[in-house]
């Protein structure tokens, strides 16, 4: 059985979704295209593996939620790889 990611590795490959589609600080997606990207990218994930790098992120204050809609924060922009 493959190794789990982290709920950290996780989150970051959540941000990848904003530097893919060159969203800045303050820009939002959505909630589903999200998690459609993070499946994509990581097909034998579970369910529990996007959760918990959503909420990581949140708690790290990279994403700050408004309802289906999550924000890149200034701090998620500074976690983004190549910036």
């Amino acid at each position: 059985m493959a190794d789990r990611p982290s709920s950290a590795e996780s989150a970051r490959t959540i941000l990848q979704y904003f530097a893919r589609h060159h969203l800045l600080d303050d820009d939002k997606t959505e909630r589903g295209a999200l998690e459609q990207e993070f499946f994509q990218e990581n097909p034998s994930s579970k369910r529990d593996d996007f959760e918990a790098g959503l909420s990581y992120a949140i708690e790290m204050q990279w994403l700050r939620q408004d309802g289906d809609w999550f924000i890149l924060t200034g701090a998620g922009f500074e976690e983004l790889p190549g910036f």
